[in-house]
């Protein structure tokens, strides 16, 4: 199953073997398992989008079932879950 959200804190997760999670929003992350992929949106701090980032589960250090947001550099870093 796939996940896709918008706004400002819209979080998405998926499980299963080629699902994507994509999380476009201000301050939103993104969590994907094994054999999955997570998307999400660097944007500002007014909400201007810089750019997109993606990633396999496995690749660039994206861990299974772990929260991700994009750091003000726009690269991944773990997010913690709350």
């Amino acid at each position: 199953a796939n996940a896709a959200t918008t706004g400002e804190g819209a979080n998405a997760a998926t499980t299963g073997e080629g699902a994507v999670a994509a999380a476009l929003g201000i301050g939103a992350k993104a969590k994907a398992g094994t054999g999955g992929a997570i998307v999400l949106a660097h944007r500002s701090d007014d909400g201007k989008l810089l750019g997109v980032k993606a990633a396999m589960v496995g690749d660039q250090g994206i861990k299974p079932d772990v929260w991700y947001v994009l750091d003000a550099d726009g690269s991944f870093k773990e997010a913690g879950d709350d």
